[in-house]
């Protein structure tokens, strides 16, 4: 559901109630509908009568809004919330959802729908460039890294056998320890106590659990 809600505002519409409603922090209640007894309250900053700032809006029917604004319009980065279960978390610009933001729906069998990127205008026009390309940069590192760890044979001064990588560019000397002093195959390395020699390598930190013993 996607609802634009403007605040539109004026000091005649109800009153301050605590605090500073011409320049600095208060509470401003709004006059309640005479159906229902329920009005809009909004506490945050205030700037020459005007919302503008930082603030929290709470509508009659239950909606929230956190964040920024300026001149009385939702402005910069915020959160809001409908009763339903939908909620928006992003930037905004004079009211309208725009800049980078989520979008999460749910529906009637309580299935979640995001939508994650770019808006313009209170619409979403589709996913962040930048985070795509960041996506993509992450995935080319990953893919770079050793498909396995290369498994150490063991000789008469490391009668263990570990697992490491392939030497790498940023290599660093670490000490091959007596991997007997390990009680069970899950301990760290950090664990195994008696030292042997050293050797050129980098340790492969993701396979530290498969220490064969």
């Amino acid at each position: 559901m996607f609802l634009v809600v403007t605040s539109a505002f004026a000091q005649s519409q109800g009153k301050c109630v605590k605090g500073n409603c011409t320049d600095g922090y208060g509470v401003f209640e709004f006059k309640k509908d005479p159906k229902t007894g329920k009005g809009d309250k909004y506490e945050g900053d205030w700037k020459d009568n005007l919302m503008d700032g930082f603030g929290t809006y709470t509508h009659a029917n239950g909606n929230t809004y956190q964040g920024q604004y300026k001149k009385n319009e939702r402005h910069g980065y915020g959160t809001f919330r409908w009763v339903e279960g939908d909620y928006y978390v992003g930037e905004y610009e004079m009211g309208k959802r725009h800049g980078k933001g989520e979008y999460h729906s749910v529906d009637e069998n309580g299935n979640v729908y995001v939508d994650k990127g770019i808006f313009r205008d209170g619409e979403f026009i589709g996913p962040d460039p930048d985070a795509i390309a960041q996506a993509k940069e992450v995935e080319s590192h990953q893919n770079a890294l050793p498909a396995a760890p290369t498994k150490v044979a063991p000789t008469k001064d490391t009668p263990e056998v570990s697992w490491i990588t392939p030497s790498q560019p940023e290599e660093t000397t670490y000490s091959v320890y007596n991997f007997k002093a390990c009680i069970s195959s899950k301990s760290e390395i950090n664990n195994c106590v008696v030292p042997m020699i050293p050797f050129r390598g980098v340790l492969n930190s993701w396979g530290r659990d498969r220490v064969i013993l």
